[in-house]
């Protein structure tokens, strides 16, 4: 494992007496061998390891979660020393990003007044509206907090201080009303939401919720995803949003679901290096793993290379890699992409912190593990049996995640499955929703408001938005317009679009930006070669365009870049009015399963072109009309791959085709029409929904579909082909039927006439 993150406890106490707290209501009770607070020398010496470690593993940025008990208790004085010890240790070898997690109870103008000076995001731990707090959050005297916890907030709200508000944590209760609680924190409009399950095990199970509910905490859940859902998800909900991110194949981006996205070490106030605080449930000493900050480097821990003693095979704390810093509000990147298949020891030493925590045999058989992971590593803890079993709240996993994948699967029959020239449609419209997702990004900056402006005025008209759309939908442009869902747009990137959008339309235009490089793509055109990066001023007409250097603000005599040369692409007529654009230079291109060539010299260029030819004119005469078919390759991009590659669709969009530049062309005629059903099925999905997310149906129709391509080839592999085809059909057939949609139904049905007619 690689450390991310660290949660630093520097202060082991807390001004309230939460009755479902973690560190003091459950099995671990080693706070009351810690010291309150972390002494000055403690801090030091985490700065130091820490830092070695950021050197050593060469880390981008590190995060520190100042943590406790209640981190406020150490007050601001204290709390600013250690965020400038940690600050001036690790400034030199990587980006540190603080946060601290706090009840808020005693959050004012002077704790805020560090935090901003350091940077240091701010998560309040707030149940939601006063009744479900105080059913929990109350004080050593039994009284409420939440009047208090809401001064902090309404202070954290303050246009000063708003940047540092990270977030609001809420632990779930089925006792209260999930739409008034989710109503209650959405109302203080924190950047981030995120709902945790009580903290349980089987040996000491969560409170249950009304009589006859099998699945209490879906349930309850299920009602705010709609509320939530029904108001347009204004507000991010870490829960919501990894399931939702892995349905569809992404990352998990919250620890206790999914798969385990990060390396988590905890550091308590004695200096001692522990696993997550989550583990204190399962057992007394379960986090415990005998290294601390003065013996042990954060290498050691990370590597497990130290045996911190023997391990009871029962309550082996295997990995904190799956355990949530339950109390954090700090967000996990969510890239590990590990899907572990370990098991759990039954004897020895500690494992090693790089292994990925084992699931269960039932985990393994069930079909939600990649949303789920098997749930929070501390809620599968049993008594004589450790940690190899299912979440205590496994049955409220599986219906949570299927409950939304149901309600976010469309099911009714789109126009996109029965006729190609729906499915394009279907897929500009998309290309277009994300390209407005670039002005969201984007609006304010002057260049780009004068690009916007543009656009608009080319799809205004009938005669220029039909260049327009070949632009925006260019393979090599999607991974740009889908990191705008993230908020992030490449200025450059977009501008070179608008310029290409005009030129190819032969409008009038003057676009002018700070190009941070002397190469410019203009997608689906060619290359501009720069003499330098600098403002640039691109005029665009008719009869082609100039380029000419812009004033360099704050650079008054900087030479302005100019233009030193311009490679157009080079485009294939594929005999029924169209060309297809081969395009060996777009940066973006790179996104095959073999590499791509270096821009070609004019020979290597004609005679890849000449191969091309030949190849599509052997489709033509071997199966005229094939172009019309279903399943015809609707790739309007061809890249040259590497010598022997063979054929490859692009992960950036179906309309890229890669070719091998030495491709003989009797194996492209072979190839491309399988080619061509799997990309009508990549396409299909990134516009309709065929069947429940994370169904078998995603692979059955993939291989029906393969084995019924390879059937239709004369070949000796054709007739056990057309065998294995009708076995994935029965299979197919054979699904419960909810797992189909409207739109995969018609498509198996599309897939059996084919294969009926094969067989015949």
């Amino acid at each position: 494992m690689t450390i991310r993150e660290l949660v630093l406890k520097v202060h082991s106490r807390c001004d309230l007496a939460c009755d479902h707290c973690y560190v003091y209501e459950h099995a671990d009770q080693s706070w009351r061998r810690t010291p309150p607070l972390m002494a000055e020398r403690t801090v030091r010496q985490v700065a130091l390891r820490l830092a070695e470690y950021a050197h050593e593993q060469r880390l981008p940025s590190v995060a520190v979660v100042l943590h406790g008990g209640e981190p406020l208790l150490a007050g601001p004085a204290r709390l600013r020393s250690i965020c400038a010890e940690l600050t001036g240790a690790l400034a030199p070898a990587t980006r540190l990003d603080l946060s601290v997690h706090t009840n808020g109870v005693r959050l004012n103008r002077a704790h805020l007044s560090v935090f901003e000076e350091f940077g240091v995001k701010v998560g309040i731990s707030l149940d939601g509206d006063r009744a479900a707090n105080d059913r929990h959050r109350l004080d050593h005297r039994g009284r409420s907090s939440y009047d208090r916890v809401r001064r902090g907030i309404e202070l954290l709200r303050l246009p000063e201080y708003r940047h540092l508000f990270q977030g609001l944590l809420c632990t779930v209760d089925v006792a209260g009303d999930p739409v008034v609680v989710h109503d209650a924190l959405t109302a203080l409009e924190p950047p981030l939401v995120d709902y945790l399950l009580p903290h349980a095990t089987w040996d000491v199970p969560p409170p249950p919720g009304r009589a006859g509910a099998s699945t209490p905490y879906a349930d309850w859940l299920l009602r705010v995803f709609d509320r939530w859902d029904g108001q347009g998800r204004q507000v991010p909900v870490r829960t919501f949003d990894s399931i939702l991110s892995t349905l569809r194949g992404g990352p998990a981006l919250a620890e206790a679901l999914g798969l385990p996205p990060g390396g988590i070490a905890v550091v308590e106030t004695d200096g001692t290096i522990t696993r997550s605080d989550s583990l204190k449930i399962a057992y007394d000493g379960a986090p415990a793993t005998g290294y601390d900050v003065f013996r042990n480097s954060f290498t050691e821990f990370a590597r497990g290379t130290r045996d911190p003693g023997p391990v009871r095979s029962a309550e082996s704390a295997e990995s904190a890699e799956s355990a949530e810093s339950a109390e954090s509000i700090h967000g996990a990147d969510g890239t590990d992409g590990l899907r572990s298949n370990a098991t759990t020891e039954t004897a020895g030493p500690a494992q090693p912190l790089s292994a990925p925590a084992g699931v269960s045999e039932t985990c393994r058989r069930c079909r939600v593990l990649a949303d789920c992971g098997g749930g929070l590593y501390a809620h599968r803890y049993r008594t004589g049996r450790g940690f190899d079993n299912p979440s205590v709240y496994c049955a409220d996993l599986r219906a949570l995640i299927e409950g939304i994948a149901e309600r976010i699967t469309e099911r009714a029959l789109a126009p996109a499955v029965t006729s190609a020239g729906e499915l394009g449609r279907a897929r500009l419209r998309l290309d277009r929703a994300l390209l407005a997702d670039v002005n969201t990004a984007l609006a304010g900056d002057a260049s780009w408001d004068e690009a916007w402006r543009l656009l608009v005025r080319l799809d205004a008209d009938g005669r220029t938005a039909p260049h327009l759309d070949t632009v925006v939908t260019h393979p090599y442009l999607r991974p740009s317009l889908l990191d705008s869902w993230d908020g992030r747009a490449d200025l450059p990137r977009f501008m070179a679009v608008a310029a290409a959008a005009a030129l190819r339309a032969g409008v009038e235009a003057t676009l002018r930006w700070d190009q941070p490089d002397p190469l410019v793509h203009l997608p689906t055109l060619g290359t501009v070669r720069l003499s330098g990066a600098g403002r640039v001023e691109f005029r665009l007409g008719a009869d082609g365009f100039r380029v000419g250097g812009a004033p360099q603000p704050g650079a008054p005599g900087a030479s302005p870049p100019v233009l030193r040369e311009w490679r157009p692409l080079a485009s294939l007529p594929c005999g029924d009015g169209r060309a297809l654009t081969i395009d060996d230079a777009d940066p973006f291109r790179d996104c095959f399963p073999a590499a791509v060539t270096p821009p070609l010299g004019p020979g290597p260029l004609d005679a890849f072109r000449d191969r091309l030819a030949t190849a599509y004119g052997l489709l033509d005469e071997r199966e005229p009309g094939w172009r019309d078919g279903a399943n015809a390759s609707t790739a309007t991009t061809l890249t040259p791959l590497a010598a022997g590659s063979g054929l490859h669709l692009g992960t950036c969009g179906s309309g890229a085709l890669g070719v091998a530049i030495d491709v003989e062309p009797e194996d492209f005629a072979r190839e491309l029409p399988r080619l061509g059903r799997r990309a009508r099925l990549t396409a299909l999905r990134e516009v309709v929904d065929l069947h429940l997310p994370g169904s078998p149906a995603e692979r059955l129709l993939d291989l029906a579909s393969e084995h019924i391509g390879a059937a239709a080839r004369s070949s000796p592999d054709a007739a056990p082909a057309r065998l294995l085809a009708g076995r994935v059909l029965g299979e197919l057939s054979g699904l419960p039927p909810r797992e189909l949609t409207e739109n995969g139904a018609y498509l198996a049905e599309e897939l059996r006439a084919e294969w009926t007619a094969l067989r015949d």
